[in-house]
């Protein structure tokens, strides 16, 4: 229960440290598509990754160091996850089990926001994400199965995220950003298999300034 401590005092120092900067402070939401993957090595498998579509939505807050550098923060709701497609050969020929990953993650990054032309900005920074459940289900030739499988998975998970994002009103932006997990998903006592998570999500954001 302490791993969750972190993440509303961690947002509550943000908010504080930007309102003490003589630069403007905005807020906004944003809501989008995940398409994500699992990055592993798992040996002696032959199964195929293919991209899970999910959700991420949240909320943020941004200051200006410089007309051109900004400082953002975020607080996200994010699902990361993975298809495998898994295939068999029995005595009725090649079969196929489809298995669907998702995992629920609250999640905290802060970038580094650099506007190089009027509207477009490129960014990158450090992310935690912290594990709320997991599921795991399967189906195809066999009977679909779904099954809770938090405690498989490490609770606390870091990465990095860089993206760009186009500000094609006041209030409205779009984005594309790509998240690189650098922790292995699997406990220390599983660490001969290593698995990360990759994500690629596709945001819409809303700024609530005047």
């Amino acid at each position: 229960m302490q791993s969750k401590r972190w993440i509303p005092v961690v947002v509550f120092l943000f908010l504080n440290f930007s309102q003490a900067q003589d630069g403007e402070l905005e807020y906004g939401l944003m809501a989008g598509l995940n398409l994500g993957q699992f990055s592993q090595k798992y040996p002696g498998t032959t199964s195929n990754n293919r991209f899970k579509a999910a959700m991420i939505a949240g909320g943020y807050a941004q200051t200006v160091l410089h007309p051109q550098l900004w400082l953002r923060g975020e607080f996200l709701y994010t699902q990361k996850g993975n298809r495998i497609e898994s295939t068999y050969t029995n005595n009725e020929g090649d079969k196929t089990i489809y298995s669907n990953f998702l995992l629920h993650y609250l999640g905290l990054n802060v970038t580094g926001q650099y506007i190089p032309v009027k509207n477009l900005v490129l960014y990158f920074g450090p992310q935690a994400s912290y594990l709320v459940s997991a599921v795991w289900k399967t189906s195809g030739d066999t009977e679909e199965t779904s099954e809770n499988i938090t405690n498989d998975f490490k609770p606390l998970e870091i990465g990095v995220i860089g993206g760009i994002s186009y500000r094609f009103t006041r209030n409205f932006e779009v984005q594309f950003r790509y998240e690189f997990g650098l922790s292995n998903l699997f406990p220390e006592q599983e660490a001969s298999y290593t698995m990360q998570n990759r994500v690629m999500s596709f945001i819409l954001a809303y700024n609530f300034a005047d």
